[in-house]
């Protein structure tokens, strides 16, 4: 029973790029008092990559090759515009969502969320979501407040998959994903998960 219930907050911890239709759903994203409008979205560069992307590739959800390859083109060019400016993923209000323990450091995971009121929208095209990861001691991440809004600052970036090494052992993957439902207003946009080091944070 233990073990089902540590996988099982592996899974909460870890999840990001997949299919998050039913959650949008069944969330209170959907009341106009909690969501903001599209002209209450500021202009930030990393929506303004994904676009060119995307307005580039016009027939990127015909089919599952064509939606990872653009998704994998989104990771890419935001990835490498951050590294070389790294203001672009500092500018972005980002959720303190979950610590796991590892040693005597913690793994920290911010998040970028469209859903509930604590989410943020950074597109009024699409639906852009991400994970941030980073490691800090006991000291540091003892700061955090969970669901509160958070400026990164860090020196460097790079994506998570197999760089992130859990408390079992194992490494972490999470790869880019771009897709959009009959149910979804918004195409659904992930670049990946991207794994941070020296972190510095800010609350909002």
């Amino acid at each position: 029973m233990k073990y089902l219930i540590f996988m099982a907050s592996i899974a909460v911890f870890f999840s990001a790029c997949v299919n998050n239709t039913s959650s949008q759903q069944n969330s209170v994203v959907a009341s106009t008092s909690e969501s903001e409008t599209s002209t209450e979205v500021s202009n930030y560069v990393l929506a303004n990559i994904v676009d060119s992307i995307i307005s580039a590739n016009p027939d990127y959800l015909n089919n599952d090759i064509k939606q990872k390859k653009v998704a994998g083109q989104i990771q890419s060019a935001v990835l490498s515009a951050i590294q070389n400016d790294h203001s672009i993923l500092t500018e972005i209000p980002l959720s303190f969502a979950m610590m796991m323990q590892k040693g005597n450091k913690y793994i920290i995971k911010f998040e970028l969320s469209n859903i509930g009121k604590n989410g943020t929208r950074i597109s009024d095209k699409y639906d852009i979501y991400f994970n941030v990861f980073t490691e800090m001691s006991e000291e540091e991440a003892s700061e955090l407040i969970e669901k509160h809004k958070y400026h990164l600052t860090f020196e460097s970036i790079s994506d998570v998959n197999n760089k992130l090494v859990l408390p079992s052992g194992r490494t972490f993957t999470d790869d880019p994903n771009i897709y959009k439902t009959s149910v979804d207003e918004y195409v659904n946009v992930c670049p990946g998960a991207f794994l941070l080091k020296d972190v510095k944070f800010s609350e909002i």
